[in-house]
């Protein structure tokens, strides 16, 4: 199933990297499918492009997710993207950003293809995916022009990261949200250095979970931090690090890694997502959502009101209806889908792991995308 798209098809033994050598290019390999297609347009010579993430947030919990202005210029990028996907690598770029940083890995995937025809843009992006280097540092990197082919240039000791899980075989708006299947399949990058050692790490899912295997190839030893990652309709309920349960879940889990060791294994156990609200993409806006808009309700005390309060206006560009936000008091909200008057309500109040929020984004952005619009004077 898995496409080797590799830089180089040898293999060879693990050698240290001696002081002052120059370590091997790391090499990536994706699962057949779009991603796939624009990793394989990724020359060795490639230089990867410079990222222009300025003014964008770089973690999730950035303040900049609480100003309204961040929130109108992704609508804005999408509704631009729409109308011409793929043109623009630098658009492209910055929606797989704020996707990813939102926890909707399928549409970040989505983005990542659409730069089959701009590898430099692609190359520049993949180390947000796999190892999941974070934002600042992947500024940085793509800053230094040190980033060639579909390579991960050089890591520090004790990294935090984050890898994406594994792209779908076809394209996010033909996955159905909300149906409780998981398409087995595995991503790897070789030769990765982090600090002295040389890496190869492997991302899988399977039927009851996924896995992280870290194997240390060679050089010193190397200390790293991996989150493993969700998927839209299962979370993780128990986590383990090398096959001992850990208490509580969603922490980074740490390895040290050491010439010799056996491979190190990160599994977190996969549970269906309670989804009690429609996560398919219509074909068309309903009366009361295009003539009354949406109603986004939360508990007065929830820390996500102000952003949600943000978010309305790019929500609202998006589905191209009204859409506000209502503090309630806790108890107090109504049943998701429900119509109060003629608005089409969803209430937030049971959300606590943020997926029927990341859910209603998605919904947004694909909609959006399906569906171009003509741009309102000015833009």
């Amino acid at each position: 199933m898995i496409a080797a798209l590799l830089l180089a098809l040898a293999s060879q033994d693990p050698v240290a990297v001696e002081p002052g050598e120059a370590p091997a290019p790391a090499r990536v390999e994706l699962p057949r499918g779009p991603a796939a297609v624009a990793l394989a347009a990724i020359g060795a010579e490639t230089r990867a492009a410079e990222l222009a993430w300025r003014g964008l947030p770089t973690s999730a919990d950035a303040p900049e997710w609480r100003v309204a202005a961040t929130w109108a210029d992704w609508a804005d990028a999408v509704r631009a993207e729409a109308r011409g996907r793929g043109l623009d690598p630098a658009r492209a770029a910055r929606l797989a950003l704020v996707a990813r940083l939102q926890g909707r890995d399928d549409d970040a995937w989505d983005h990542f293809a659409s730069l089959a025809s701009h590898p430099q843009h692609a190359a520049a992006l993949l180390p947000l995916f796999l190892p999941g280097v974070a934002p600042a540092e992947l500024v940085a990197l793509s800053q230094s022009g040190a980033q060639r082919g579909p390579c991960v240039p050089p890591l520090a000791d004790g990294v935090v990261l984050r890898p994406a899980a594994p792209p779908p075989s076809t394209h996010a708006a033909d996955v159905r949200l909300g149906y409780p299947t998981i398409e087995r399949r595995s991503m790897r990058v070789d030769e990765l250095t982090i600090g002295t050692a040389r890496v190869r790490m492997t991302v899988a899912l399977e039927s009851d979970g996924v896995q992280v295997d870290v194997a240390h190839l060679g050089g010193g030893p190397a200390k790293l931090h991996v989150l493993l990652p969700e998927l839209p309709d299962f979370e993780i309920y128990v986590q383990y690090d090398d096959w001992v349960r850990q208490d509580g879940v969603g922490a980074a889990l740490e390895i040290e890694l050491a010439p010799g060791d056996e491979p190190h294994s990160l599994f977190g156990r996969f549970q269906p997502r309670r989804v009690a609200w429609p996560t398919e993409l219509p074909t068309r806006a309903s009366h009361a959502l295009a003539n009354d808009g949406l109603v986004i309700t939360l508990p007065e005390d929830d820390p996500r009101l102000a952003l949600v309060r943000a978010a309305s206006d790019g929500l609202a560009r998006l589905i191209e209806a009204p859409c506000r936000v209502e503090a309630l008091a806790r108890g107090s909200g109504s049943r998701d889908g429900e119509r109060l008057g003629s608005s089409v309500r969803i209430d937030l109040s049971e959300d606590a792991s943020g997926r029927e929020w990341s859910s209603i984004l998605s919904l947004a952005e694909r909609w959006a995308l399906a569906h171009p619009s003509t741009p309102p004077p000015g833009r």
